[in-house]
């Protein structure tokens, strides 16, 4: 079963860079689920299935409304791209 890999990052060029570091490192691995917005983000989990997050968290709002759920495990990884 593929890791299903919920991916919030509002840059198309980021996302399409991530992607291709997924499918490169992990193939049919992860079912990779992309928005570029945090709300939507947030309403897809209440729906479930999904494994991991990946979110950008460079701007202040996004850092301030993200915040784990019960049951959740949260880690905060902070690397540049360039």
């Amino acid at each position: 079963m593929a890791m299903r890999v919920l991916l919030v990052e509002d840059n198309a060029g980021y996302h399409r860079l991530i992607q291709e570091l997924l499918k490169e490192g992990m193939g049919e691995q992860v079912d990779l689920e992309w928005t570029d917005r945090l709300s939507t983000a947030l309403t897809r989990l209440e729906n479930g299935k999904i494994d991991v997050v990946l979110l950008d968290l460079a701007g202040y709002r996004t850092r301030r409304a993200w915040r784990p759920s019960p049951g959740r495990t949260s880690m905060r990884l902070t690397f540049r791209l360039w």
